[in-house]
């Protein structure tokens, strides 16, 4: 007999509301660095004093911080970005997300930038998914086509929409929808 904990599970997940959310790790095995992995690359290509003060704040948990400082070294907005370009690839599935498409779950939160999670979805599903980006479409109602998939922190190639820096959060927070939205989520 199933463990009631095991059985309780499912019967949250089989309820169309269900939710789950998904993190870089998902995507990892695909090659794309995980946050901190990213942030590790990106450090690597500062001046000396910059990735020391990167690498302080990592040590010391400080992720938001040390990509801060990061951001300083990249005035534009091109060449910042340029570090996100690899989380623009099509094609791409890892066994973690074509397990969760195959959940059969109707709502999919992520919090990565790639597009992995549609690869997964489209693969599983043999069609595409809804797709819901930033903090700006957050609240749109979700279209009845299933699986949906919602990017609160951003997708490559809408840099405006990537969210990595202390100050992006610090905006994002301050976006009533992007509030709503997760109290939406948990309720």
């Amino acid at each position: 007999m199933p463990d009631a904990s095991l059985m309780r599970c499912a019967e949250v997940l089989a309820d169309p509301s269900a939710a789950v959310l998904v993190g870089a790790g998902a995507s990892a095995s695909s090659g794309l660095p995980t946050w901190v992995g990213l942030l590790e690359q990106i450090a690597a290509k500062l001046p000396p004093e910059l990735a020391a003060a990167v690498q302080l704040f990592t040590t010391q948990e400080k992720y938001l911080e040390a990509a801060q400082t990061a951001r300083m070294a990249f005035p534009s907005d091109a060449a910042w970005f340029s570090h996100f370009q690899g989380f623009e690839k099509i094609g791409l599935t890892t066994a973690i997300w074509n397990t969760v498409a195959s959940l059969g779950l109707h709502k999919m939160v992520t919090t990565n930038w790639d597009h992995i999670g549609e690869d997964s979805f489209s693969k599983v599903w043999s069609r595409s998914s809804g797709v819901y980006i930033g903090a700006d479409e957050l609240l749109t109602p979700l279209s009845s086509g299933y699986p949906q998939i919602i990017h609160p922190h951003g997708q490559a190639p809408r840099w405006e929409s990537v969210v990595f820096t202390l100050s992006d959060y610090q905006r994002l927070e301050a976006n009533d929808k992007y509030q709503q939205f997760w109290i939406d989520l948990c309720l």
